[in-house]
């Protein structure tokens, strides 16, 4: 039975908490929104959270569009943004969110921006058995269509491994897999792992520097796994055919000194005046279990 209930988090003040008594998912009300908590109810949270609000991103861009010294703050736990990426990607998110209750769940909408032209809403519904349904939305409350990907980024926790899935398509004499990679990414780092069956990305708080890798991701899963738990992520499989940006990229991992984040993007799209455009995310949060298991016993092979 899902309970859902007003909680106060942290430093980020009200949230809405939804939990079957297993799995905890709480999203920000005050800010947002952002699910800033998921995990289970020993309150081992598997997103990094952002408590002081010290990871702040100023921009000539924000002084221009929305006020002088205005700043862009991570907070942390998972967002919705456009890409492809640039300054328009940082919206600020400090407002109050709007909140419709539905069966299992809500609706958070952040309301309309009139300088991107996007109203952002994420619909968070829990299933009896703990499996989180997140749908994410776009509205286009511009004057003109935009050509947009929906970008799902969850700021994981630190210390833990993320894991793609590698192609498991029958291609033939044609290729079947990708491997994008970002400027400041270093390959030889021994954070990054690329095997037959996966491709993994290691959190490390001592390293020297951020990295990030992307893929078309055609088995349309993702996980990450920290301490007894894992993170399971299912989204659209990736079209062969599709349209994506950053070079044919579904999923993308991301990596510094502070957390990890485990990222799925939609294929770009052209929104109308007026129109919607949807992503969705299911997720399954694993304690110790076969699937747990098997992705450990994986990525611990030498």
């Amino acid at each position: 039975m899902v309970s859902i209930k007003n909680v106060n988090f942290s430093n980020f003040g009200n949230c809405l908490e939804i939990s079957n008594g297993t799995v905890v998912i709480r999203v920000t009300t005050d800010l947002g929104p952002r699910i800033i908590f998921y995990g289970s109810t020993d309150e081992d949270n598997m997103m990094h959270t952002d408590d002081k609000f010290l990871n702040i991103r100023p921009s000539e861009f924000l002084d221009k569009n929305y006020g002088k010294g205005e700043v862009w703050r991570i907070y942390g736990g998972h967002r919705l943004w456009k890409s492809p990426e640039d300054e328009s990607s940082y919206q600020p998110d400090h407002n109050k969110v709007q909140v419709t209750m539905v069966d299992g769940g809500a609706e958070f909408f952040s309301g309309n921006d009139k300088v991107t032209g996007i109203g952002k809403k994420i619909k968070v519904v829990m299933n009896d058995n703990g499996d989180v349904n997140i749908e994410h939305s776009f509205y286009n409350c511009g004057d003109k269509p935009i050509n947009v990907a929906l970008w799902a980024l969850s700021v994981m926790n630190k210390n833990g491994i993320a894991v793609i899935p590698m192609s498991k398509e029958d291609t033939g004499l044609l290729a079947n897999r990708n491997l994008v990679i970002w400027p400041y990414t270093d390959v030889t780092d021994d954070r990054l792992k690329i095997r037959q069956e996966y491709i993994s990305m290691r959190q490390d708080p001592n390293c020297k520097g951020p990295m990030k890798i992307g893929t078309l991701n055609t088995e349309g899963l993702a996980y990450y796994i920290r301490n007894d738990k894992l993170v399971e992520k299912i989204y659209p499989k990736a079209n062969r055919c599709g349209n994506y940006a950053d070079y044919s990229c579904s999923t993308e991992l991301y990596t510094c000194k502070d957390f990890i984040e485990v990222e799925s993007l939609s294929e770009l799209q052209e929104i109308p005046v007026g129109g919607t455009a949807t992503h969705t995310e299911i997720w399954k949060l694993h304690i110790n279990d076969k699937l747990y298991n098997d992705v450990k016993a994986m990525i611990n092979e030498k």
